[in-house]
């Protein structure tokens, strides 16, 4: 099941919930984020009693999609221990968003650069390069 956070509610069901939590940040309007739904409503129903999902709604509760960097939607971020883990951005086939968020039964291997978005010479991988900012996953 699905659960909404809100600003009131995240240190309780994110920064302190004793499983791996998946924070889907979307908004109404994202056709995308709609897609990506049903996919990790069946990613958490198959790895069930292992990991959680919440959505957070980036219109709603902006102070926390600014937090933690979130630039594009869908972003989904995994939490272990209150911390940020690994990140997936944009609407992704199962098995990518699997391997993106460290849930993959088995790591993927690639015979060529890698598929890993954050690699080195990635976008992302020079977004989070850059000094000061804050990237997917929140740097303080």
């Amino acid at each position: 099941m699905t659960t909404a956070v809100t600003a009131e509610t995240w240190d309780a069901e994110v920064l302190r919930s004793d499983k791996p939590v998946i924070v889907d940040f979307w908004a109404e309007w994202c056709g995308p984020c709609h897609a990506v739904a049903p996919v990790l409503d069946r990613i958490v129903e198959e790895h069930s009693g292992e990991v959680r999902l919440v959505k957070l709604n980036i219109d709603e509760e902006q102070e926390i999609a600014q937090r933690y960097g979130i630039a594009s939607i869908p972003t989904m971020i995994l939490f272990r221990d209150g911390e940020p883990a690994a990140a997936a951005i944009g609407a992704q086939p199962k098995g990518s968003l699997e391997r993106n968020l460290g849930l993959a039964a088995r790591p993927y291997r690639s015979a060529g650069r890698g598929h890993r978005r954050d690699r080195p010479g990635s976008q992302l991988h020079r977004l989070l390069q850059q000094p000061g900012h804050p990237g997917p996953l929140g740097r303080r």
